[in-house]
């Protein structure tokens, strides 16, 4: 558990969360409305109520409607924007221990390239996997010939297997696009040295499984007692979290696996410190 105990100490630390959050929440709102995000509790509450075809299963498992997949573009690019400017200040800070803001266009033009890569790839990972659980869940509604609480209970268990191939997957990947900016390695062949790095990818996985898991139960809570009317709201919140946890989580496990020292864990500043030397 030591990468989110790391995480979460960045965040609170000098109210950082905030300061960072302040650049997330207007990309989060327009994302919270045009983004392809999976309904699979609203799915799941619904299962005996409504008829399972594969084309109802395929838009709730895969978030995946024809407004969304058109949208999925302006997405991927409002989605790296946003990474990109907020992993610049985090890296600036744990490079040099000056938590600062970076000029915008800088940033974007160092980071960009290296998150859009990361997101596309991991979106298409991510719709592709809920893609196949999407087909055998519409297996198991076939099959079960009307005996909806075996379909019901295969189809949890599909889901739960592609939400934990997932995380593992991205466990693996997660440093990619900061090995990319730090290294200046091309995309692929930072990929291929990313994944023959020795590194913790059970306690990476916990990481990355907390936000989805809290996100979960919150809207499983709001679905029980009929408000989901807040859901909307709820995936806002989520995404500008996510927006300011993920690139803290990266940075925070590139460091560790590469072994570098962080300056923002120190008193001073490294400039600060080279003034006083002088």
């Amino acid at each position: 558990m030591k990468y989110i105990h790391y995480t979460f100490n960045y965040l609170k630390n000098k109210n950082k969360f905030w300061k960072l959050a302040f650049f997330t929440f207007l990309p989060a709102v327009l994302m919270g409305f045009i983004a392809p995000l999976p309904t699979l509790n609203e799915f799941l509450f619904d299962f005996f109520a409504v008829e399972n075809d594969f084309w109802h299963i395929f838009i709730n498992v895969t978030g995946l409607t024809v407004p969304s997949a058109a949208l999925w573009p302006v997405s991927l690019i409002v989605a790296a924007l946003t990474l990109s400017y907020t992993s610049a200040i985090i890296e600036r800070d744990m490079h040099v221990g000056d938590f600062h803001y970076v000029q915008f266009g800088r940033s974007i033009n160092n980071n960009f390239f290296a998150y859009l890569c990361f997101i596309f790839f991991s979106v298409v990972g991510a719709e592709f996997m809920l893609f196949v659980a999407a087909l055998f869940i519409n297996l198991w509604v076939v099959v079960s010939n009307g005996l909806t609480g075996l379909a019901f209970v295969l189809t949890c268990v599909s889901l739960l297997l592609a939400v934990l191939l997932l995380a593992a997957i991205f466990s693996m990947i997660i440093i990619w696009p900061a090995f990319m900016i730090y290294t200046g390695t091309k995309p692929f062949s930072a990929l291929g040295n990313i994944l023959r790095l020795k590194r913790s990818k059970w306690e990476i996985a916990a990481a990355v499984i907390l936000p989805v898991l809290v996100y979960e139960v919150i809207i499983i809570v709001f679905t029980l007692f009929k408000i989901t009317a807040l859901e909307k709201i709820v995936n806002i919140i989520f995404l500008t979290f996510v927006g300011v946890y993920c690139p803290v989580l990266i940075n925070t496990v590139y460091y560790d696996v590469s072994g570098q020292e962080r300056e923002d864990l120190k008193k001073l500043s490294l400039w600060n410190r080279r003034n006083n030397v002088m």
